[in-house]
């Protein structure tokens, strides 16, 4: 289940998205994805955001970050999650450069 929580905000005003999964299965996975339409990321050097775990409802340490185009895909693995805020960055400009053109 995917939602937006203006109850968990890492400052006074906005909200998060919370994935709530189950992967007890041997073999089961989970996800959300976010599609920017016609989003030229060439002119951008990170992604960043922030991210914690739910200590409560337990949580992954680790995630994959696909990022698509036309011209192909590449994955980035974020890891070091923790039950605090935690600014991630994944940077673009090595993507870009590798020929996938976002």
């Amino acid at each position: 289940m995917i939602m937006f929580d203006s109850s968990v905000n890492r400052g006074e005003i906005g909200c998060s998205m919370k994935v709530r999964y189950n992967v007890e299965r041997k073999g089961a996975y989970n996800g959300a994805w976010i599609k920017f339409d016609n989003l030229d990321l060439r002119q951008y050097e990170e992604f960043v955001f922030w991210v914690k775990g739910d200590e409560n409802e337990g949580y992954t340490t680790t995630f994959k970050i696909e990022l698509k185009s036309p011209n192909g895909q590449v994955e980035y693995v974020v890891k070091g999650v923790t039950s605090s805020w935690s600014r991630m960055v994944v940077p673009l400009n090595e993507y870009y450069y590798t020929g996938l053109g976002f």
